[in-house]
């Protein structure tokens, strides 16, 4: 099987292109809370594919006392205040999201 290095090419651009986007936006930072259901995490992460974004961190835990409810924090560097505030509300219209909470920093 014959491998290249593209991929680890387009991920180090995309590392690249945050850090020059970081300089000049803040970074978001996304707190959802979610139905642990099996589809809802490609769901979130597929709008950011669809958008040619990579967050730079995702963290996601399955809440206590019966793991019925999900909480994912992640960040994104390089967006307009505009721009993050909607893919939030993209994110509100996922199903199983219960709340979306963003902030930024810089």
């Amino acid at each position: 099987m014959l491998m290249t290095h593209e991929p680890q090419q387009a991920v180090a651009a995309a590392r690249r292109q945050a850090q020059q986007a970081s300089s000049t936006h803040p970074v978001h930072c996304y707190s959802l809370k979610a139905a642990a259901e099996p589809g809802l995490l490609p769901n979130v992460i597929g709008l950011f594919a669809k958008n040619g974004l990579v967050p730079l961190r995702w963290h996601s835990d399955l809440l206590a006392p019966h793991n019925e409810e999900l909480s994912i924090d992640f960040q994104v560097a390089g967006l307009a205040q505009q721009r993050a505030e909607y893919l939030a509300r993209c994110m509100e219209q996922i199903y199983g999201v219960h709340t979306v909470l963003i902030s930024q920093k810089y």
